[in-house]
């Protein structure tokens, strides 16, 4: 019938309904069901730290998230994504299907592909504090479909209007934490790829503990993991008591500690905190596989492998790979006292920007990376952020950033380094071979 009662209230279930039972709408939604299995946390938690290490820990941690997601969005105001790179093989698939089964049966996933923006975006609000798998993820999907990774970062999908003669309108808002998969890494665009918590899966060659440690995995999945949900959702008094301090404590010790040692954003510290502060706060609770200071440094470790990445598909940084890239195809034809000069004295390349703008266009859309408009581009190479920018100084009129050049003309001058036994020099990091 699809009515259950608790003794007290009763409640219509319209996916276990017989008048449903054929009805497509609800086939997903049936396999949101609660399966008992043999293991409790400490069994499971182990075999996934065995078999996965360091990226079964942070899965460990997203996964606790994942049960107080409503609250943890409140406070923060923001939640990740969990993001699985690596080729066929490695064993994303099964990684995701370890966790999906916290929530019942899994299903075969979203894909990315394959999916609309808008599809995809109501399929991300059927569930509260749940695990959805977004999959087959690529550069090449919709420009849309980025934009909806973006504001769902937030909490937010998309708002309509009501079908009504006012005003009135409705947002639709996502409602569970997201494990996405692929090949490529999300780098269309820097502002996708700061959303994202990567986890590198590189090696497909496992240990004989690690195997063993899979193989069980394997066997107990099917009988369900919905115990450990269960054993995990006691906490939230907990959680919605301390979390908020113990993750801004968190947060302002790693600002204390790493902006000292590498440029790191507030939201790659955010996140680290995000991850960090369940494990802190729950460590005499749940009998985690690992010491809470072995998670802090691998949980680092992971986010400084990742803000090296980032650092390389920033739009300035692109812009450089663009002209190194370049300079070394005759085809291009980038010529010294054409495009650029460079003063090695100094220690300064000139450039005349819109000549090299459109080599940046075919560079960037080449390689399927979010191509900025030439104003907005000349703005980040000449904002005072960009390090390597030199400003113009002597420039009578305000606003104007370019440099006049009695051989040259105007052009914008930028600060770069000599590259150690080579004739290359260095700018922003990227490597340019003049």
């Amino acid at each position: 019938m699809g009515i259950v009662s608790d003794g007290q209230n009763t409640f219509y279930l319209a996916p276990f309904s017989h008048t449903n039972l054929n009805n497509k709408e609800y086939q997903g939604l049936r396999k949101f069901t609660y399966k008992e299995g043999e293991l409790d946390f400490k069994q499971w938690s182990e075999l996934i730290y065995k078999a996965y290490g360091v990226n079964g820990a942070i899965g460990i941690s997203f996964l606790i998230l994942a049960l107080f997601r409503d609250y943890i969005l409140n406070l923060t105001g923001f939640f990740p994504f969990l993001f699985l790179f690596g080729d066929q093989g490695v064993g994303k698939s099964n990684f995701i299907n370890f966790f999906l089964y916290f929530f019942g049966e899994p299903n075969n996933g979203i894909s990315l592909l394959n999916s609309t923006d808008k599809g995809f975006s109501r399929a991300l609000s059927q569930r509260n504090n749940a695990l959805i798998h977004l999959k087959e993820y690529s550069n090449a999907i919709d420009k849309k479909a980025v934009n909806t990774f973006k504001v769902a970062y937030d909490g937010e999908l998309y708002t309509m209007a009501q079908k009504s003669n006012d005003n009135k309108t409705t947002s639709l808002e996502i409602t569970s934490v997201c494990m996405v998969d692929g090949n490529e890494l999300p780098t269309s665009e820097a502002a996708l790829f700061a959303r994202m918590i990567v986890l590198n899966f590189e090696d497909n060659k496992f240990s004989k503990e690690s195997t063993e440690a899979y193989k069980t995995l394997l066997g107990q999945k099917g009988k369900g993991f919905c115990q450990i949900t269960r054993e995990m959702l006691k906490y939230r008094g907990i959680i919605t008591e301390r979390f908020g301090k113990m993750f801004d404590e968190t947060f302002y010790q790693l600002n204390s500690k790493l902006t000292r040692e590498m440029e790191m954003s507030d939201r790659q510290l955010k996140h680290i905190a995000l991850l960090l502060a369940p494990v802190k706060l729950l460590q005499h609770k749940l009998d985690f596989p690992f010491q809470y200071e072995e998670f802090e440094d691998a949980v680092i470790e992971n986010a400084r492998s990742q803000n090296r990445l980032a650092n390389e598909i920033k739009d300035v940084t692109i812009f450089w790979n663009a002209f190194a890239f370049k300079i070394t195809d005759p085809i291009a034809n980038i010529r010294e006292g054409s495009q650029y000069i460079k003063d090695s004295v100094k220690k300064i390349i000139y450039i005349k920007y819109k000549l090299l703008y459109p080599l940046y266009v075919e560079y960037a859309r080449k390689n399927n990376l979010n191509v900025l408009g030439e104003s907005s581009l000349r703005e980040l190479l000449t904002s005072r952020g960009n390090k390597s920018f030199i400003p113009n100084t002597t420039q009578k009129s305000r606003g104007d950033k370019s440099y006049t050049h009695k051989k040259f003309g105007s052009c914008y001058m930028f600060k770069y380094e000599n590259l150690d036994g080579s004739d290359g020099i260095s700018i922003g990091g990227v490597e340019i071979n003049i």
